[in-house]
């Protein structure tokens, strides 16, 4: 829903490709950091560590709702946002696959993941649709209530989640001399 509410702003309001190119660009600008998601997943759990990254999202969504209301909303307060949801937006399909590999039997994994990228990929198509409807119809600030909303709602969901009773030990033990981290 954002990525095209925002991106239609920032065309609207410019009027410049390149500027919509430096907008779709900066959603990426987390690329890189995404092993810092992992090695986090695995020291705090990839639950809480979704938990964080739906509360930054809706933060910030909660932050461009209020400028929106407030008629404070420029081109450059946007590509400002879009790089913050691009510094963690590239870890969440990473994290989220690490949720579900965790919280799965091996024997339910395929169609668990399948299922997962399914819902994924059908919300991408619905909130860009719906994202596109509420903007045009109501604008930014009304737009971005319910965009907040869901994030909060994910962030709230995403506790619901068991976390998984992992044990890891790396010490050695007279039947493994080798420890891994790895190993559960």
């Amino acid at each position: 829903m954002e990525t095209l509410i925002l991106g239609w702003y920032v065309l609207v309001e410019t009027g410049s490709v390149p500027g919509l190119t430096v907008f779709g660009a900066l959603q990426y600008l987390g690329t890189r950091s995404r092993r810092c998601s992992a090695v986090a997943g695995d020291r705090l759990g990839h639950r809480n560590i979704l938990f964080g990254m739906r509360l930054i999202y809706a933060l910030v969504a909660v932050t461009l709702m209020i400028l929106a209301f407030a008629g404070l909303v420029t081109p450059a307060i946007v590509l400002v946002f879009a790089a913050l949801f691009g510094l963690v937006r590239p870890s969440d399909l990473g994290v989220r696959g690490a949720l579900v590999a965790e919280t799965m039997p091996a024997d339910r994994l395929i169609g668990a993941m399948s299922l997962s990228r399914t819902t994924t990929d059908s919300a991408r198509v619905a909130g860009a649709l719906a994202g596109a409807a509420l903007f045009a119809a109501f604008g930014m600030g009304p737009a971005y209530v319910i965009v907040a909303t869901f994030y909060l709602m994910g962030a709230l969901f995403t506790l619901g989640v068991a976390e998984p009773t992992r044990h890891v030990s790396l010490a050695m033990t007279p039947d493994d001399p080798h420890p891994s981290p790895w190993r559960t």
